[in-house]
C-alpha cells in the first residue's frame, strides 16, 4: 500500500479520471474517492508551469471534490451548499482548467434547484460568482441559472420542493396509505406471541411507545399532521441519516439504525430488570436472525418517512 501511494500523483490522477466511458460514472467516483483516500498523508509536492509548488493529496483531494460535487455523488460528505461549491471550485479550476467550469456550473444547478436541509446563507455570493465564471460557451444555461437563483431568492427554497412528485394530492395520499399500512403492520407483530421477553420489550419501546421517535414520526405521518414534519426531518437527521446529508432513503446509515437497536435492547433489558424479571442470558447480545428481522423492520419503517 505505502508503493501505491508513492506511485499516485495529481497529473496521473486526472488523466486516468478523464479516461472513463460516461457509463462508469460510478467507477470514476469510487476511482477519484479511493486516490484521495490513499493518498491523503502524502506530502509529495510537484512545481508547476508557474513555478508553484502544488501538494499532491491536495490536489487530487480537490478534483475528487470538484468531480463528486459536479455528479451529486453518494460518497459526497457534505450538502450543496453555495459556501462549500465556491471553494471547492476556485481550488479545483487550477487543476482542472478546461472542466472545472462546466462541473461548476453543474453543482450549481443542483444547489439552487434543490432545497438543503440546513439555511444555505450564501446564495448571493453564488450568483456573484456564476456572474463571473467562464460560462459564456453556454449561452442558453446562463438564463436558466439567473432563474433558479431569483426563485431561491424570492420563496427560500428551490424548485424541487414543488415539484409535482412531491407535492400531488396523490402522492402524499399513498404516503399517508403507506404509513396506517406499516403502523398496522407493527402493531400487528407486537401482539403476536413472543418467546423472549427482552425482545417483546424491545419491540414495544421502538414501535409501540407513543414518546419513542420512531413510533412519533411513524403517528405523524399516519395521521397526516403536517405540521409536524419538521419533527420528523429532525429526528430522521439525527438518528438515522448520514451527517450532513439530507433526509432521504438513499442517505440512510444502516450502522446508525443497527446501534439505535442495538441500544434500545440494552435499555429494554433494564426495563425488564426494573419489573423484577431477568432477561435471557441467551441473548445477551442481539444477533442473528431475529436481530435481522428486527433491522430489516426498523428499516422498512424508516424508509417510508424518507
Amino acid at each position: 500500500m505505502n508503493g501505491t501511494r508513492r506511485a499516485i500523483d495529481d497529473k496521473t490522477v486526472v488523466a486516468t479520471a478523464l479516461k472513463f466511458a460516461p457509463q462508469q460514472l460510478y467507477c470514476l467516483l469510487t476511482y477519484l474517492k479511493s486516490a484521495a483516500s490513499l493518498s491523503a498523508s502524502s506530502t509529495k509536492t510537484r512545481t508547476d508551469e508557474n513555478g508553484e509548488t502544488v501538494y499532491i493529496a491536495q490536489a487530487i483531494k480537490a478534483v475528487d471534490a470538484a468531480v463528486s460535487y459536479a455528479f451529486n455523488s453518494p460518497l459526497i460528505e457534505h450538502e450543496h451548499l453555495s459556501t462549500e461549491i465556491i471553494a471547492v471550485y476556485e481550488e479545483a479550476q487550477k487543476y482542472l482548467p478546461d472542466t472545472a467550469h462546466s462541473m461548476f456550473a453543474a453543482s450549481a444547478m443542483y444547489a439552487l434547484f434543490n432545497t438543503p436541509s440546513i439555511p444555505d446563507y450564501g446564495i448571493e455570493d453564488l450568483a456573484v460568482v456564476i456572474e463571473d465564471y467562464d460560462l459564456q460557451q453556454y449561452p442558453a444555461l446562463l438564463p436558466l441559472i439567473n432563474d433558479l437563483v431569483s426563485f431561491r431568492e424570492s420563496t427560500g427554497y428551490g424548485m424541487d420542493s414543488f415539484a409535482g412528485y412531491k407535492t400531488d394530492t396523490s402522492i402524499l395520499q399513498k404516503a399517508v396509505s403507506d404509513a396506517v399500512e406499516c403502523r398496522n403492520a407493527v402493531e400487528e407483530r407486537i401482539r403476536s406471541s413472543e418467546q423472549y421477553v427482552q425482545l417483546r420489550q424491545t419491540r414495544e419501546m421502538l414501535f409501540s411507545d407513543a414518546n419513542g421517535y420512531i413510533r412519533k414520526c411513524l403517528d405523524i405521518a399516519a395521521e397526516n399532521r403536517t405540521s409536524e414534519c419538521d419533527t420528523i426531518i429532525k429526528t430522521m437527521q439525527k438518528l438515522f441519516i448520514r451527517t450532513g446529508h439530507i433526509v432521504s432513503s438513499e442517505n440512510i446509515d444502516k450502522n446508525k439504525i443497527k446501534a439505535y437497536i442495538d441500544k434500545t435492547y440494552k435499555q429494554a433489558s433494564d426495563v425488564i430488570v426494573d419489573n423484577g424479571c431477568q432477561p435471557s442470558k441467551q441473548f445477551k447480545i442481539l444477533v442473528g436472525k431475529r436481530a435481522n428481522n428486527l433491522f430489516t423492520v426498523t428499516l422498512r419503517t424508516i424508509g417510508l418517512r424518507c
